[in-house]
């Protein structure tokens, strides 16, 4: 639905449909540029700093957006199009900075964020919330049109209908003389002449700054900022601050100045978690990995650092030297930000996490003429911020050729060899997904000597469409028919008791889901990516591990077998659950795990399913 107010704007924008906004017209509240702003070029640094106060003057606050055409109709300016800028050409914290330092007060809330969409190309939004009346007016150095800012000369940018224009020089004085003499100010004559230097004066001279208190701007975190300050002296120099504490993403924040040039540090405080003092390359990173969130709203996605409860305030300091950070309050959960150790390169990484939430995908590939009897699988969602990812032909044939010596082969021989028949797998041919440049499959099968087919394995790609956001990949082995392969193994002797053929065990599982998840997240998506656990997040990656028996041989219709009757899960004792025809468990991890961390992951998720599943004495020393 196309946005027709202020909140629509904000609410299509966090959705990541820019394209609502088409039809508004310029107002008090909304501006629009085509090209983005020359912050080489002291005038077009002057420009966005004006803009951005002018909002922050007006009741309602306003949009700023870069990234749109307009049309002159009836005497308004209609948003007509949208013509996205490259992401090349801007630098949201620069964008961010320049505005909190020369708008005075600094804006409360302001949020720099950027829509992509796709090429290399997207949208700038300079969100600016509506400021408390307090702060009330905002200003900023006056116009000099050079690199040098002056400190003596200020003015009043305002926002009227569709323009942003300087507050004239007697509504300044009226307004300045009101405030003043109610407070007992200078008398007219002199303030005459204040106001009169402030505005014409164009002299290089620069006073000093003003000074801001540590926790000045929000009383609720005065103390505990303060407390913090106070008991780093002896490790950091924290120097001044550069403003007040503003809200920003999921906490508030306050910056503060680098010391003889060097680098700054940013206090921040989160609900729930005591301030932590970051240093402001820590800071920027934390943005730059977070920047594929939807708006480019980084601190909301990934959330603040946090250190434990019991490290004391003189411990409170995150510096650049760290390598693994927390991170709290997201809207993607709890996560790290971890520095590469090959090429010193920042990454976000989920914790761990398990959860019986079934995924979008979980039921991808399902479909088809012939049901298997037990299916095995792992699918995993991956959002990457990407745009325009596709398969070249060379991917799919290194897949194919890789595919006959990985893991999932190496664990469909396996199943049959312990069971004393040794079986390759046939060749890795084209699955049911097809072959182009978005999606990908091959499927292998071992047959009875009659061919009959009895077990296949088979793997899925599919890249980003208009129903799933996220690249879909998806490795499982299904036991075509049991009978069938039990004749392949040539059992002679059939148990007394039970199906006459050779169940699964909890262990089998156990290898199979281990080398699936592999599969999953870190073979298939070399296809797209050869490093993928490099790749800009736009969420967190999850795989979800499932066992389902399908299919029901020779039984009639509408009945199946109990898992129970195809793998014996005896291991982890007896369940509650009469008739258990399925289990899945959905894992929340980074891309990449080493292979121990992967088996104990893996060990520590059947354990969480079966318990969920009513296996109360399930362990992971089954």
């Amino acid at each position: 639905m196309p946005a027709k107010d202020i909140d629509g704007a904000r609410a299509a924008l966090r959705d990541n449909q820019p394209t609502e906004l088409i039809g508004l017209a310029e107002c008090a509240w909304l501006d629009v540029k085509e090209g983005v702003y020359q912050l080489e070029d002291p005038v077009g640094a002057e420009e966005l700093v004006k803009d951005s106060a002018a909002f922050a003057n007006v009741p309602s606050g306003g949009l700023l957006l870069v990234g749109f055409s307009t049309v002159r109709e009836h005497g308004e300016e209609i948003i007509a199009e949208l013509r996205p800028v490259p992401r090349a050409t801007v630098d949201t914290d620069r964008y961010r900075k320049l505005i909190r330092e020369r708008v005075m007060p600094p804006p409360r809330g302001l949020d720099v964020g950027w829509i992509d969409c796709g090429d290399g190309k997207g949208v700038l939004i300079i969100d600016v919330p509506a400021q408390p009346s307090t702060r009330l007016p905002h200003v900023v150095p006056g116009p000099s049109r050079a690199a040098k800012v002056s400190r003596l000369s200020v003015a009043v940018p305002v926002r009227e209908a569709d323009g942003t224009h300087w507050l004239p020089q007697q509504e300044l004085q009226r307004l300045l003389a009101a405030g003043w003499t109610a407070t007992g100010g200078p008398s007219e004559e002199v303030l005459s002449s204040l106001i009169d230097k402030a505005v014409s004066a164009r002299q290089e001279q620069a006073p000093p700054r003003p000074t801001f208190q540590i926790g000045q701007g929000d009383p609720s975190w005065t103390r505990r900022f303060q407390e913090v300050a106070t008991a780093v002296r002896a490790e950091i120099v924290l120097g001044t601050p550069t403003g007040e504490v503003y809200s920003e993403g999921p906490g508030v924040v306050q910056d503060f100045h680098g010391t003889d040039g060097g680098h700054g540090w940013v206090l921040s405080g989160l609900p729930g978690h005591k301030p932590v003092i970051v240093d402001d390359q820590v800071w920027e990173a934390i943005r730059e990995v977070g920047s594929g969130a939807p708006g480019g709203w980084a601190l909301d996605a990934i959330g603040f650092p946090v250190l434990a409860s019991g490290v004391p305030p003189s411990g409170r300091v995150i510096s650049s030297r760290a390598n693994r950070i927390e991170l709290a309050g997201g809207s993607w959960g709890s996560g790290y930000l971890v520095r590469d150790r090959r090429d010193q390169r920042w990454r976000w990484e989920p914790a761990r996490s398990f959860s019986l939430n079934i995924t979008r995908a979980s039921r991808n590939w399902t479909a088809g003429p012939k049901v298997p009897q037990l299916r095995l699988r792992a699918i995993a969602s991956l959002p990457w911020a990407v745009a325009d990812l596709a398969i070249t032909a060379a991917a799919h044939r290194n897949l194919q050729g890789t595919l006959p010596y990985g893991k999932l082969a190496e664990t469909v021989t396996a199943l049959s060899l312990h069971r004393g028949t040794e079986f390759r797998p046939g060749t890795w041919q084209p699955g049911q997904t097809g072959q182009s440049r978005d999606r990908t499959g091959y499927v292998c099968t071992i047959s009875a000597p009659d061919g009959r087919p009895a077990l296949s394995a088979e793997v899925m790609l599919a890249l980003p469409n208009a129903l799933d956001s996220s690249v879909v990949t998806c490795a499982e082995l299904r036991v075509e028919d049991f009978a069938i392969w039990s004749d392949a193994l040539d059992l002679t002797s059939a148990p007394s008791v039970g199906p006459a053929w050779p169940r699964l065990t909890v262990d089998d599982l156990f290898w199979i889901f281990v080398a699936a998840w592999h599969t999953a997240m870190e073979v298939l998506p070399a296809v797209v990516d050869a490093d993928p656990a490099t790749v800009p997040p736009a969420g967190p990656p999850v795989v979800e591990l499932r066992v389902s028996a399908e299919h029901s041989y020779g039984a009639a219709p509408g009945q199946q077998h109990l898992l129970s009757d195809l793998v014996d899960l005896t291991a982890w004792g007896s369940s509650d659950r009469d008739r258990l025809t399925e289990m899945s468990v959905t894992v929340t991890a980074p891309t990449h795990l080493e292979p121990d961390d992967r088996q104990i992951l893996t060990r520590q998720a059947m354990v969480y399913m079966a318990e969920a599943f009513g296996f109360l004495n399930a362990s992971e020393t089954w």
